[in-house]
């Protein structure tokens, strides 16, 4: 599919940009050697190491240019949390999944992230871990709330809030 689109006349600039990056990144894919089965532990850490590098092919934070890597760390972070993991681990593949989710957002799965923010809380409450994924949640809740007109969070979104930072403290 990448391959056709790339040849498509006219393709606009940008997605000539993210296409061809995304075509070098599944060749890359392809090249790997097969790890084998991995714990829990290894794939969060390669999962870190895709989003990480992701981050740095990105120009700004919701560039689509290194969706094929967070793609692939949401998978091995999948992975992580269906396997005996600790909670301290679910939590992590939790906060690195609403990392995903929040820069490959999707208009149909908007709220994506925020759920994966959310069970992260959940799964360790009165952590940092819990700490930070209770910043990221709520810049999104505010940031989605917030237009031309000010900021209007609707009660039942303020209660949830105060609910979950209670839990994240």
């Amino acid at each position: 599919i990448v391959d056709k689109v790339l040849a498509m006349p006219n393709l606009p600039d940008f997605l000539q940009r993210d296409f061809k990056q995304w075509q070098a990144d599944l060749k890359a894919w392809q090249a790997e050697k097969p790890t084998g089965k991995m714990t829990a532990a290894q794939q969060i850490t390669r999962a870190k190491q895709l989003i990480d590098s992701a981050r740095q092919l990105q120009e700004y934070p919701t560039d689509h240019i290194a969706d094929i890597r967070y793609l692939r760390a949401s998978n091995l972070l999948q992975q992580a949390i269906q396997q005996k993991s600790s909670k301290a681990q679910k939590a992590e593949a939790f906060y690195l999944l609403g990392i995903c989710y929040e820069t490959m957002r999707d208009p149909l799965l908007w709220n994506l992230d925020q759920y994966y923010y959310e069970a992260c809380i959940n799964a360790q409450p009165h952590t940092a871990q819990a700490r930070s994924c209770f910043h990221n949640l709520s810049s999104d809740v505010y940031f989605g709330y917030t237009g031309s007109a000010g900021t209007k969070i609707p009660p039942d979104e303020v209660n949830r809030l105060n609910s979950l930072q209670h839990l994240s403290e």
